[in-house]
């Protein structure tokens, strides 16, 4: 996502005009949690914009205050058409560093695979609290189609997490079961099985 932010940003002053601050506003109730964007980071993406001649500044008035509102341009057009033309290449989940975790680690290591597990379950968790309640809340100013679009992002990422979940009680479950019977598991993990707190030996 980090890398396709730019566009996020096309996308949005394609659908209208708009200052930083609004900006970071309208990508927050758009995206929801996980991807929130600061002010400082939605200023710095419009002043790379801007050089690229993909967005212009427009001076305006904000009541008593003077404010820099930002538009597409012809070519930030081009260049969002050209994106969202693009086949999606998100990598694969099989490169998150819990899975390597998994995949390298010795049975010694296994304590430290089920406090990974446990931070992570927490963090879906939280992430999933944070969903149900930023779905519940009135999207003021949406169009018809942001709020299309948010409630697909939501369901989505409300599935993902669900899935996560019960991937990570399942793998948690198998590596508890083989720290409480290493005689069982010395056949798939050799003779170096560590003993759980209370295990017999």
């Amino acid at each position: 996502m980090v890398a396709d932010t730019r566009y996020a940003i096309l996308g949005l002053l394609a659908r209208r005009p708009s200052h930083g601050y609004e900006l970071a506003v309208r990508f927050d109730e758009l995206f929801g949690p996980g991807w929130e964007i600061n002010r400082g980071q939605v200023y710095d993406m419009l002043s790379t914009l801007e050089e690229k001649r993909w967005v212009e500044g427009v001076p305006g008035q904000q009541g008593a205050r003077k404010v820099k509102r930002y538009r597409i341009t012809e070519g930030g057009e081009r260049a969002l058409g050209e994106w969202l033309a693009r086949p999606c290449t998100d990598a694969p989940p099989q490169r998150e560093t819990l899975y390597l975790k998994l995949a390298l680690a010795r049975p010694q290591d296994a304590q430290h695979l089920l406090e990974s597990i446990a931070l992570r379950e927490q963090s879906s968790v939280d992430r999933l609290r944070a969903y149900t309640e930023s779905s519940d809340r009135t999207r003021e100013g949406a169009t018809a189609w942001e709020s299309f679009a948010r409630d697909i992002i939501d369901e989505a990422t409300m599935t993902q997490l669900h899935g996560d979940l019960e991937w990570l009680a399942k793998m948690r479950a198998r590596i508890e079961h083989l720290l409480e019977n290493p005689a069982e598991s010395r056949t798939l993990l050799g003779d170096d099985v560590p003993a759980r707190d209370g295990a017999a030996a």
